[in-house]
């Protein structure tokens, strides 16, 4: 099993939440926040791009674009 340095994990699931943001897929990027915030709850980066997006708890504003 290949452990990931925490940076190098965050990164990456930074990469991939704008990566679905930029394809319109809100939904997916804020699983991808969420995902990693359970191991990693005071990860300011995931917070900061759910905090725009959230409208009811745990959905995001389906106007995104």
């Amino acid at each position: 099993m290949v452990r990931q340095v925490p940076e190098v994990a965050r990164e990456a699931s930074i990469a991939a939440a704008l990566e679905s943001l930029k394809a319109n897929r809100p939904i997916r990027a804020e699983a991808t926040c969420r995902e990693y915030l359970e191991g990693n709850p005071g990860s300011v980066e995931h917070l900061r791009l759910l905090h725009p997006h959230v409208d009811v708890p745990g959905h995001l504003h389906r106007h995104l674009r």
